[in-house]
């Protein structure tokens, strides 16, 4: 005879880091379902959706998020009920590096980020 079957565990990755740190690289190995912001029209949108994703108990899915900042990563990671922080750790050099081959119009602005982040 065997018991109830329990229910599914909770697993939210938030994947912080620098721009072209890797993270949404990192991310998409997890095998979970990843939210990142540039897949949606605004940041709002983005937030509403991660919101919904990890409102439930046994939510299984990873978080892109830059969060620059300690308190920034913090906050993220208590608003999600985060089960794990992954803070990407890249040298700043491959991270510009990264930035100017993808070729976005706005690289100087992710440069720029990319040399503020904490």
């Amino acid at each position: 005879m065997s018991g109830p079957t329990p229910a599914p565990e909770r697993h939210v990755v938030l994947v912080c880091g620098p721009p072209g740190s890797g993270k949404s690289t990192f991310a998409r190995t997890l095998g979970l379902p990843v939210y990142e912001a540039e897949a949606y029209r605004t940041d709002r949108a983005f937030v509403l959706a991660v919101l919904r994703a990890v409102e439930p108990e046994e939510a299984r899915v990873a978080v892109v998020r830059c969060c620059p900042t300690p308190e920034d990563r913090a906050a993220w990671a208590r608003t999600l009920r985060a089960t794990r922080v992954v803070r990407m750790n890249t040298p700043l050099d491959v991270c510009i590096e990264r930035i100017r081959q993808r070729g976005r119009p706005r690289w100087r602005a992710e440069v720029g980020a990319a040399r503020a982040y904490r």
